[in-house]
Formats: structure tokens, C-alpha cells, sequence
């Protein structure tokens, strides 16, 4: 009997030292399923932060981006224009576009409009989002030229007669433009201003400009010849002009809300426009930064010019058989 009852004493002591294993072993293996279950709950966290962060936060910033640079390109178009097709306005005020085909045929004949309206690589980087823009540029020359007299001359003309005799005028000026790969920046009333070597650079565009301005003076001695049949002007007008160049650095961009355009600003810009407006009809006048550029190929005779905000500049008035002799 006192065998078995020690028998007994020591199976249940085992039992009891097992089951405290077990327990044990058990709480462990709860612990560590804790850990396991705690680090794959961080790690599947992490990988969804980046898949967004790396897969759908690019898309939708692209998204967001593509739909904030063709709202502010439609932008550009002018207020009338937007008012005639509303899902235009709609879509600029609301995001929101309307999805039919005439409305999606709208837009792309908006975004058509808006790529002749502005250089290529400006019109790129409005679609992308970057807005308001603005660059530097150095060794830019620019063109201003005017119509002398043409208020006077036009003064009795019809609107039709007066808005086709300056459209003659400037698409021929375009084509040669065009031509001679020069920027048209814009049209100002009867003046026209173009610039050189801004976004298509090109060192000889000094030289590119004074040649344009030479075929100018030819286009008009060749519509003086038609005024009076095709537009209705006496018979003793004619039209001349007067060419201001400068070159120098220029700041170039986009802005505006309702109405935007791409133009250029800075002091060559205004001395420019100030070459023209002292200048002489019948030729062209530039500063002395655009003469050492084209002095190796046109003679010019110097004088000096007083500019408002400058006073007294020292030019060059071009000698030429395509103009008035300078001392006229």
C-alpha cells in the first residue's frame, strides 16, 4: 500500500509539472502568435501605404493634375467664346463634364484653338498643370513696327474695309513669320510685335529680322498698289510703317484668368517699342545692341533719339534702297 501510494504522489506531481509545461508551452505559443499576428498587421500597413504611395497617389495627382491644366487651358479661351458653349464654363467652374459628343467635341476644338493661340511648348506645359508661368531669356531681339497715319487714313472707311485692309496686312507679315521662324507675340491695334530667339533660338535672329523687315516695306508698296480698288482708300494714301528694334533680356509667360495670353516684359521691350515710335517712316531704326549684331551685313547711319524715361540714346536708322533716304 505505501508503494503504490508513492507511486501515486510522484504520477501526480508529473501530471502537475506536464500540465505547468503545457501551460506554459501554450502561453508562449499564444505570445508569440501575438508578435506574428501584431508584425504581419504592420507589415500588410506598410504595403498598402505603399502601393498607394508608390502606385495610386502618382495616378491620381496625374489625374488631378491633367484636369487642372486643361481647366486652366480653357481658361484662356475669351469670355464670349466660353458663354457660347456652356459645358465650357460648366466644366471650368464644376470639373464636372458633361459626357455626350457634342460637348466632347467642343472641348477638342477649344483645346485646337488654344494650341494656335500659344507656342507649342507653352500650350504643353499649360495642359500639365503649370500655371502662372515665367522665364528668362537673354539676347532676345525685339520687333515693333506701326502703321503711320493709319488712323487718318482709315478714318472714313467701313468696319468690313478697315478690319480686312489690317488682316491683309498681317497675314501676309504671318506667312513670312512663319517662314522665317520668328514668335509673333501680338497685334497691337495697327502695330505688329514679334520677338527672335525666345523659345526658337536661332543667334542670326537679328540679322532674320532686319531681312523681314526689308520684305515688309515690299509687301505694303505692293497693297498700296490695290487701296483704293479693294478697300476703298483715297486714292492719296498709302500705307507705311516705321520698325523699332532692340535686343536684350526679356522675361516671357502666361497669365491672367478670364482672358490669358502669352506676351514678354522688361526694359528691351520698351526701348524697343520706343525705337519705333522716334523712328522714321519708311525705315528701320534699332539701339546699338541689335547693330552689332547686323552691322557686318547693313550699313546705318548713327544718330540720337531722345526716349521717354531714357532721354537722350544713341541709334541706327538702316541705309537701304528699300527706304526713304534717312536724312528725309
Amino acid at each position: 500500500v505505501s508503494t503504490q501510494s508513492t507511486w501515486g504522489s510522484s504520477l501526480l506531481i508529473l501530471l502537475s509539472k506536464s500540465s505547468d509545461i503545457f501551460v506554459n508551452q501554450a502561453l508562449d505559443f499564444l505570445y508569440r502568435g501575438q508578435i506574428i499576428h501584431t508584425l504581419l498587421m504592420i507589415v500588410t500597413f506598410l504595403l498598402i501605404l505603399l502601393e498607394y504611395f508608390v502606385i495610386f497617389r502618382p495616378i491620381i495627382a496625374r489625374i488631378v493634375q491633367a484636369d487642372s491644366g486643361l481647366q486652366s487651358t480653357l481658361r484662356m479661351i475669351p469670355l464670349e467664346t466660353r458663354n457660347a458653349v456652356p459645358a465650357i464654363s460648366n466644366y471650368i467652374e464644376t470639373g464636372i463634364a458633361t459626357n455626350d459628343v457634342t460637348t466632347r467635341a467642343a472641348l477638342r476644338r477649344s483645346e485646337r484653338l488654344i494650341d494656335n493661340m500659344l507656342p507649342p511648348s507653352i500650350s504643353a506645359r499649360l495642359k500639365k498643370g503649370e500655371y502662372p508661368i515665367a522665364d528668362p531669356y537673354d539676347n532676345v531681339t525685339i520687333y515693333f513696327s506701326d502703321l503711320v497715319g493709319f488712323t487718318s487714313m482709315t478714318s472714313h472707311l467701313s468696319a468690313d474695309n478697315l478690319v480686312s485692309m489690317l488682316d491683309c496686312v498681317f497675314c501676309r507679315y504671318d506667312k513670312l513669320l512663319e517662314e522665317r521662324k520668328l514668335e509673333k507675340i501680338k497685334t497691337i491695334g495697327d502695330a505688329y510685335f514679334f520677338v527672335g530667339n525666345l523659345l526658337r533660338k536661332n543667334p542670326n535672329a537679328a540679322e532674320v529680322m532686319v531681312e523681314f523687315a526689308l520684305e515688309t516695306f515690299l509687301i505694303l508698296e505692293e497693297l498700296n498698289l490695290t487701296l483704293h480698288d479693294n478697300f476703298g482708300v483715297n486714292k492719296e494714301h498709302r500705307l507705311q510703317q516705321r520698325v523699332g528694334l532692340n535686343t536684350g533680356p526679356v522675361v516671357a509667360g502666361v497669365l491672367g484668368y478670364t482672358t490669358v495670353a502669352f506676351d514678354i516684359w522688361g526694359d528691351a521691350v520698351n526701348v524697343a517699342s520706343r525705337m519705333e515710335s522716334t523712328g522714321v517712316p519708311g525705315c528701320v531704326q534699332m539701339t546699338p545692341s541689335t547693330y552689332v549684331q547686323v552691322s557686318h551685313r547693313f550699313e546705318c547711319v548713327e544718330r540720337v533719339v531722345t526716349v521717354k524715361g531714357k532721354g537722350d540714346m544713341v541709334a541706327y536708322l538702316l541705309r537701304s534702297i528699300d527706304h526713304q533716304s534717312p536724312s528725309n
